[in-house]
């Protein structure tokens, strides 16, 4: 994935909404998600974790802001079809599967486990 300014500047400098009003602040969970992808070398931005409800419409703005059109949510957490559901009111959609290298090792091989996992897309 390629380095988002606004992403790196918030994550070396803590700026995280809801613990801080500057306008520079990113989401936590989306933080996360930008951390891991860039550990991974993942193309594109991946969730992992829980994507909470309440996060939806912040997420959505802020990686619509940064240029992001695409992601992938690998996460197998309950509650995704509601995520979903509220993308998709911010003019996110699914637009089928694919392959992301997880965060963790395949016991077998000791490679990074390749795992299976949404493809998710802007369309405005």
């Amino acid at each position: 994935m390629e380095k988002i300014k606004r992403f790196e500047n918030a994550i070396k400098n803590s700026l995280f909404t809801g613990n801080s009003q500057d306008p520079a602040a990113i989401n936590y969970t989306l933080a996360c998600a930008y951390e891991e992808t860039k550990e991974t070398g993942n193309v594109e931005l991946n969730f992992s974790g829980v994507i909470w409800e309440r996060d939806v419409a912040e997420l959505a703005d802020q990686m619509s802001d940064a240029g992001i059109n695409t992601f992938t949510i690998s996460t197998t957490a309950s509650g995704l079809l509601n995520v979903l559901a509220l993308f998709e009111q911010h003019y996110w959609f699914v637009q089928g599967m694919t392959e992301v290298k997880a965060n963790y090792n395949d016991i077998q091989t000791g490679n990074p486990a390749i795992i299976p996992a949404l493809i998710v897309h802007y369309k405005y």
